[in-house]
């Protein structure tokens, strides 16, 4: 058992590390998550692995192993993720890979595809799947193991949590700081209560239905949670894509600041939460 549990942990340690074209042969895995790319966008790191291993093929009664790593704060991996390649550092050395909205791609000596598990702005989880061949029977050596299967299954999930992560309100961030700011604020001049134009904007709670309900006079969401530039809302405060930018720059109480777009952005792709 103790010669069993070894091997577990050299295999392990060889899939967290890398894995060679006559180690691993990628097979069907489970069904994944379809996640939309904005979510991976950021910095993340490395809570844990969960690593799971099994006879393969499958033997009746045969149990699975579980081995769990967390690593120290200093040896924590991390990802830097825009709208297509990451970057994951790892023990000091930096490798870009492909992404998109369901995978994450990577091409180094072999193709291994890991299946985005989950992704919000808080965290992230990936899963890696494989069969590790039995060095014996590959020609590399190595003892045969005492099962009687040629090759071993591993699954492993990533955990990575994103440290910078800060949950916009929208009723200190958004409504108080830049909406209204006590009547001050660089949306009251037009859509105050009382102002003749169609969206209204005082009190919190009618700003936020007319935002998160409302729509352009071409059909246009204000909101799109699932792809935030789309929004009109944004494309507004941008003047983006021939959309009259607002508030103008004549607004008596000032235009907005690039911050204020980035909180009325992060606002909305963290789920324009009526928080």
């Amino acid at each position: 058992m103790v010669v069993l549990r070894s091997f577990l942990l050299f295999v392990a340690f060889l899939f967290l590390c890398s894995c060679t074209n006559d180690q691993l042969v990628e097979i069907t895995g489970p069904s994944q998550a379809v996640v939309g790319p904005n979510h991976l966008i950021g910095v993340w790191a490395l809570d844990s692995v969960k690593i799971t291993t099994k006879e393969h093929p499958v033997e009746e009664g045969v149990a699975y192993e579980v081995l769990v790593w967390v690593p120290s704060p200093d040896e924590k991996d991390t990802l830097v993720i825009d709208e297509n390649f990451f970057t994951w550092s790892k023990n000091n050395n930096g490798h870009e890979y492909s992404v998109d909205s369901a995978w994450i791609n990577v091409y180094s000596q072999d193709t291994v595809r890991f299946v985005i598990m989950n992704s919000t702005a808080q965290a992230l989880s990936f899963s890696s799947f494989g069969v590790y061949e039995n060095p014996s029977n590959s020609g590399s050596g190595g003892e045969k193991r005492e099962l009687g299967s040629d090759s071993l299954k591993i699954d492993s999930i990533y955990y990575f949590s994103n440290p910078t992560y800060y949950e916009v309100s929208f009723a200190s961030d958004v409504y108080e700081k830049i909406i209204y700011n006590n009547g001050a604020g660089k949306c009251m001049p037009c859509h105050g209560v009382g102002t003749p134009y169609p969206v209204q904007l005082q009190p919190i709670q009618t700003a936020y239905n007319s935002l998160f309900y409302g729509f352009s006079s071409a059909g246009t969401p204000y909101i799109d949670t699932v792809n935030p530039g789309s929004s009109f809302l944004y494309k507004t405060i941008l003047g983006a894509d021939g959309v009259t930018i607002m508030p103008p720059i004549s607004n008596n109480n000032g235009s907005l600041s690039s911050q204020d777009i980035d909180i009325i952005y992060l606002w909305i792709s963290q789920g324009a939460k009526n928080n």
